[in-house]
Order: structure tokens, then sequence, then C-alpha cells
């Protein structure tokens, strides 16, 4: 290998803790071929499919999962086990690499699990040390479906309560934007969920009252409190807050998952029901409410927003509008 090749890829090294793909080396004009000499010359090691690592440069876990997002493609990223790695938890068994993928994405790699998901969030999403990787909160929801029930009550406190590197709320608004049918296991983790809440669900004056709070601090109109579910016959119910104009409905939701789960079927109906009419429901958690205010005042800000382009048939407005 030339010494002008060799300089360019120890560049990109340098960048990427050691390792450097194919199609890295080539963009920086190295050849496949050059790679190839270089792995026959002992120069660098093949750690998956077209990524290699300096022989200079000792393995690691965060090496081997940084090689494997490279190696997982575009819109890659660690995930379960791997992401709670690179968040500090490093106490819990690695085992195989875990990559999560987009959905038709391909993967089948050697030596790494490959997770195809359809729910990730933008904001489930974070990049740690250049290595791509769901949050912490992402991370402990999508372990609740391999991990044992008695782990994960450990997971909850170590994070919630010894590091305090996640709240409650955080967890639970992920466990709420995920939460559908096909998921495995979750309802374990909706259970422990209600466990943590040590004092139980708030109050639902005291959430509402802090809810009209964070909604006064934003520029929308003050919503309708205790507003009629829209529905062809009357006594559908009654909705938390709403906004007539934007045909948007906003319910606080402070039961236990139990309490949930045992409604859910109700809750859909009125959905349903409103929908049908029109309407558009947001359901936020309190933990959520209490923990991750400026988030929930975001989502119903922009939602508001895209309703009342959508009624109106205009563009969207700016962020932060």
């Amino acid at each position: 290998m030339g010494r002008d090749h060799l300089a360019a890829m120890a560049r990109i090294a340098a960048q990427h803790d050691g390792i450097v793909s194919v199609g890295q080396a080539e963009a920086a004009g190295v050849s496949r071929r050059a790679l190839q000499r270089a792995q026959h010359g002992g120069l660098i090691v093949s750690m998956h499919t077209g990524i290699y690592r300096f022989t200079a440069t000792p393995t690691s876990s965060d090496r081997e999962i940084r090689a494997a997002v490279l190696a997982a493609g575009d819109g890659a990223r660690a995930s379960h086990e791997s992401s709670l790695h690179l968040h500090g938890l490093t106490n819990i068994p690695l085992g195989e690499t875990v990559v999560s993928v987009p959905p038709r994405q391909r993967a089948d790699h050697p030596g790494i699990r490959v997770h195809r998901l359809v729910d990730q969030h933008p904001e489930h999403l974070t990049v740690l040390d250049g290595i791509s990787t769901t949050t912490l909160a992402r991370a402990v929801v999508d372990v609740s479906s391999v991990f044992s029930r008695r782990r994960m009550e450990w997971l909850l406190d170590e994070v919630t309560i010894t590091r305090r590197s996640a709240t409650i709320g955080a967890i639970a608004r992920v466990y709420r934007q995920v939460n559908h049918r096909g998921r495995r296991r979750i309802a374990v983790l909706g259970e422990l969920l209600d466990e943590q809440s040590a004092m139980g669900p708030t109050p639902r004056s005291t959430l509402e009252r802090k809810m009209d709070e964070l909604l006064l601090a934003t520029m929308l109109p003050t919503p309708a409190r205790e507003y009629p579910i829209p529905s062809v016959a009357p006594g559908a119910g009654f909705a938390d807050r709403a906004w007539e104009n934007a045909l948007l409905i906003l319910e606080i939701d402070g039961r236990t998952y139990h309490e949930r789960r045992q409604d859910m079927r109700k809750d859909r109906a009125r959905d349903r029901t409103a929908a049908r009419m029109g309407w558009q429901t947001m359901r936020v958690l309190d933990a959520e409410v209490t923990d991750e205010p400026d988030l929930v005042v975001d989502d119903v800000v922009a939602t508001y927003h895209r309703r009342l382009a959508q009624l109106h048939g205009h563009a969207d407005p700016p962020p932060n509008l």
C-alpha cells in the first residue's frame, strides 16, 4: 500500500476510533484492491464485510459496536443491550452486538443481532462518541422484550434511582409511543413503571392544572374544558381539553397501567367516535407531564398547528411558532 493511501486511511481511522469502512476508504481515494493489500500485509483486519480495524488498534466493546453499526448500513444505530453499554451500563452482558435498522433494510449480518424497527421516532435517536444509537429511555423500553422481569426491575432502579440518568417520565413517554400489538412482553414494563411510581397516580385535578399552566405559556388559544366527545349520538363522555378550531382533543391520563389496560377498548371506541367526526385525539401520561413537560408542550403545539394546516389546506407553520 502506498504512503498516501496509508495516510488517508489513518486519517479516517483517527476519526472513527481505529475503524475504516470500504465506503469511507473509497471516498478518500483508497481502492478496494489497496484495502486487500493492506489486509494481506497485516496492516488491517476485517471485522465485518467491508469494515476494517487497524491491527495496532486493540479490540473493545465500543469498537465492536461502532463496526457493527457501520456494517449494517445507512440508518443503522446501536440499540438494546449495545445502546445500554454505550450509555454507561457496562455491567450488562453484551453477547452479540445489537443494531436496529429501518424497515426493509438488510438484516442478515453474521455476528450482529439486527432488529427492523417501524416505530422509531427522531427523539429516540442520539449520537455517543460518534456512534449512532438510541436514547437511554428507548434502550430500556427495547430490552423489556428480552430481559426477565427481575432484570428489568434492576435496570429501572439503576437508571432512575442509582444513576439518575433517565426519568420515569422519559421512559413512560417512549413506552406510550411504541406500545402496540406485536411488542413482546411490553406489558411487564407497564406494570413495573406503575410500581416505580411510589406515590401512585397523580390526582386528575393536579395533572390538569399543571397541563393548563404549561399551555398558558404557549401562544395557543385557551382550550375548552370537559368538552363533550364529538359523536353522532350524545353521551360519549367528555374530553379533558379540546380546541374546536383545530378539531383537536387532549386527554391527560393519570391512570395506572392496569386501569389503562382495562379501559383500552373504551378509550379506542371514544377515539374512533371522535375521528369519525374529524377530530384527532392526543393522549399524554402523567409521568410525561411531570418529568418531560417541554416535550409534551412541543407535541401539543406542533399537532395543533399541523391540524390547522390540514383543515385549512396550507403549508405547515415554521417550527417554534
